[in-house]
């Protein structure tokens, strides 16, 4: 195996992978080589085998065996020297070399691959034909769209934690809270025969309000949750259901825009 990379380069890929949550993967694959390679024929030669009979008398045949040997072939070649009058000489001399041919052979090689937790088929360790894992692709995405769902249904419910309506020119929150003050307010406010009652708005108001008023106020909070549950969020919820791939439920930006 030729490895494509160093000791060093492979020491700073691991700390790359586990930085990044990831891991590293040895890739093994092969590709096609032309090489030279010496030439050989199989031959039959007599050979004495010595074999002992009944008697312990020694016995010698000839037999044939077969054996490789290479094939020769003749090579002319220019040989230029100096003879005694200091001149050049050419001559053409037959030397008997071995016969080659051409063969294409398979080279594997290792290359590093970083990449997710269980993305490649490990044969043995972290070594790796290139192979991804079956439905990979697809569980990841299902797990991205369970994770982008919670994010949406976590923004919602902080919306309306953190979101206010207006009522006259001050902000009331939406929050539970605030409508269980406005209720309780309610009530006390129609069992004690009060008309009115000063409320601290959001942003540090003193409103008077009747009941009348705190009733308007009810539905305009109401709405606001409407809008929220049955508007922005059913539409996120539609886009991250329709998401193809990976890359578009990562793109899908949720954002609850503040009234």
């Amino acid at each position: 195996m030729i490895k494509l990379y160093t000791d060093t380069e492979y020491n700073e890929k691991i700390t790359e992978a586990n930085n990044s949550h990831k891991k590293l993967y040895i890739h093994t694959f092969f590709e096609d080589e032309e090489k030279e390679s010496p030439v050989y024929q199989t031959v039959k030669e007599p050979f004495e085998e010595v074999t002992v009979d009944e008697n312990g008398n020694e016995i010698t045949t000839t037999v044939e065996r077969e054996v490789l040997k290479p094939v020769m072939i003749d090579v002319e070649e220019q040989i230029t020297t100096i003879d005694e009058n200091g001149e050049e000489v050419t001559e053409t001399v037959t030397n008997k070399v071995q016969k080659t041919e051409t063969i294409t052979v398979q080279v594997e090689y290792a290359e590093l691959l970083i990449a997710e937790n269980g993305y490649y088929v490990c044969y043995r360790d972290n070594l790796t034909d290139g192979t991804v894992t079956s439905d990979f692709e697809a569980n990841k995405l299902a797990r991205l769209k369970q994770a982008k769902n919670a994010e949406n249904t976590a923004k919602a419910k902080q919306s309306i934690e953190n979101g206010y309506v207006v009522f006259k020119n001050a902000q009331f929150e939406t929050n539970a809270q605030t409508v269980g003050d406005l209720t309780a307010t309610m009530l006390i406010m129609q069992t004690g025969g009060l008309q009115t009652f000063n409320w601290l708005s959001k942003d540090d108001k003193s409103v008077e309000l009747t009941v009348e008023d705190i009733g308007i106020l009810g539905g305009l909070i109401a709405d606001f949750k409407s809008d929220v549950w049955n508007e922005k969020y059913l539409f996120f919820k539609m886009l991250i259901a329709q998401a193809q791939t990976v890359e578009d439920v990562m793109g899908i930006q949720i954002n609850y825009a503040a009234p």
